[in-house]
C-alpha cells in the first residue's frame, strides 16, 4: 500500500528539521507505536505494539492488533465482511540495527506472527478446496488463520526527541488455513458463467502455504529512556 502524498511530504519536513539535531539518540528507548494503515486495510483493525531498543544493536518488539463491527463500522461498510466480524493478531520481532546511535538507523529483523479472524457471511460463494467447484450459500460462518515467519529490512529515525517513524518491508512465508461451517443451502450455480478477475482469497477454503510480502509503516513516540 503506497502512503499519501501528505505523510510522505511530513516526513520529508520533519527529516529536514531533525538534521542539525545531532544530540537525539535511540539507544535504550521505549517506543509506543500504532501501525496507522491497518485502519483501512482489506481487514481492517487496529494496531499498535512496543519496542525497546537496547544498548547492543538489539531492538525487540511485541505487536497486538484487533477489529470488530464496533471499531471499523465505516470502514466494514464498503467491504464483505458483516456483523460478526472480529480480527485479532500478535507479531513478535527482533532487530539488529546497523548504527548503534544516532538520530537515522537502518535494520535488519525476523518477525512471526499469528491472526485469526471470524465472521458470519450472507449470500456469498466459496471453494471448498483448490479443485472444487465454486458454491454459492445463503449463510456461512467464516474462519481465517495465519502463521508467518518472514525477515525485514527498515529504517528507523527519530525526527524528535519523541517523534519516531520506522519504514520497513517484509518477506517469508506463512501457513494459512480458511475454513467456512454451518453453510446454509450450499449450491452450484449452473448458470454462473466464469469472468476474468483478480483471485479473491477469502474465498479459498483449504490450508495453504503462501510467500508472505508486507510493506509496513509505523508511527510512534518514545516514553522513556531505560
Amino acid at each position: 500500500m503506497k502512503a499519501p502524498t501528505s505523510i510522505i511530504l511530513l516526513v520529508f519536513i520533519l527529516t529536514q528539521q531533525g538534521r542539525g539535531q545531532d544530540t537525539l539518540d535511540m539507544v535504550r528507548t521505549l517506543t509506543f507505536y500504532n501501525v496507522p494503515f491497518t485502519w483501512v486495510d482489506q481487514n481492517p483493525r487496529l494496531r499498535f505494539g512496543l519496542e525497546y531498543h537496547d544498548d547492543n544493536r538489539l531492538g525487540y518488539s511485541l505487536e497486538v492488533g484487533f477489529g470488530n463491527r464496533h471499531l471499523n463500522h465505516k470502514r466494514l461498510e464498503n467491504l464483505v465482511w458483516g456483523e460478526a466480524y472480529s480480527f485479532f493478531e500478535v507479531r513478535s520481532e527482533i532487530k539488529w540495527y546497523k548504527q548503534e546511535a544516532g538520530q537515522f538507523s537502518s535494520y535488519f529483523g525476523a518477525e512471526v506472527f499469528y491472526y485469526n479472524m471470524t465472521d458470519h457471511l450472507s449470500d456469498n460463494s466459496y471453494y471448498p478446496d483448490r479443485d472444487a467447484e465454486e458454491l454459492y450459500y445463503d449463510e456461512a460462518d467464516f474462519r481465517k488463520e495465519k502463521i508467518a515467519f518472514q525477515f525485514k529490512v527498515g529504517m528507523k529515525f527519530l525526527a524528535t526527541k519523541r517523534f519516531v517513524m520506522d519504514f520497513n518491508q517484509g518477506i517469508g512465508l506463512a501457513y494459512r488455513h480458511i475454513r467456512y461451517s454451518n453453510v446454509v443451502n450450499p449450491r452450484i450455480d449452473e448458470n454462473d458463467a466464469d469472468e476474468w478477475g483478480w483471485p479473491v482469497s477469502y474465498k479459498n477454503g483449504g490450508k495453504y502455504i503462501l510467500l508472505q510480502f508486507s510493506p509496513s509503516v509505523r508511527i510512534g513516540m518514545v516514553i522513556g529512556r531505560l
